[in-house]
């Protein structure tokens, strides 16, 4: 999926820049993709590699972000293979694990789910009503679901407050001082992100 992504906005790029796209783009796309979707499991999930024995839920909402950004781009991305990535994440939603990581993933979820159009607006304000457990950055994946699905104004300033509180300026350059260890690094998390 991260390198599929950058391969997507090429052609918009080319034009805007007045380069030539390499030759093979097209081909490069569809081989990725493929590549992509050949890691879904039975249970409609992502593994992390070819022969991961289970499905990733971090990995399984990234997989679905990047085929839908795909597909909206033109590429060709089988409705099922999202449809069924869809069907995994929100499952994943329902099962109230007590994995410590679970509360984490959840708000890239629905972040995901928002992006893909279909917002599961009653876990983001489940997970909302748990925001000051949330460290920096499922906050701000949480107000970007909230934000896409238009859900109320008074609680999108309220978690930009928030996160505007933890911003420290230093000159031209904005930074969050989190200091979260690496608890969160399996789920890709770093202060650079942040």
């Amino acid at each position: 999926s991260s390198r599929l992504l950058p391969l997507l906005p090429l052609r918009e790029l080319a034009r805007e820049f007045g380069f030539a796209l390499p030759r093979n783009t097209n081909q490069v796309v569809a081989k990725t993709i493929a590549d992509v979707i050949s890691r879904q499991r039975g249970d409609g999930g992502f593994g992390m590699w070819p022969d991961s024995p289970e499905s990733s839920p971090w990995v399984s909402a990234y997989t679905l972000w990047a085929l839908h950004h795909a597909k909206i781009r033109g590429a060709r991305v089988p409705d099922g293979t999202i449809d069924r990535a869809k069907a995994y994440v929100r499952r994943y939603l329902e099962q109230k694990s007590g994995d410590p990581l679970f509360r984490v993933t959840a708000t890239f979820i629905v972040d995901v789910l928002a992006e893909v159009g279909a917002p599961d607006t009653s876990y983001m304000s489940q997970l909302y009503a748990q925001k000051q457990d949330l460290p920096l950055f499922a906050k701000a994946l949480l107000l970007h679901a909230m934000a896409i699905s238009k859900q109320k104004p008074s609680l999108l300033a309220e978690l930009t407050r928030d996160l505007e509180n933890q911003l420290r300026i230093d000159g031209n350059s904005a930074y969050v001082s989190e200091n979260l260890g690496d608890a969160y690094a399996v789920l890709m998390d770093s202060p650079a992100r942040s």
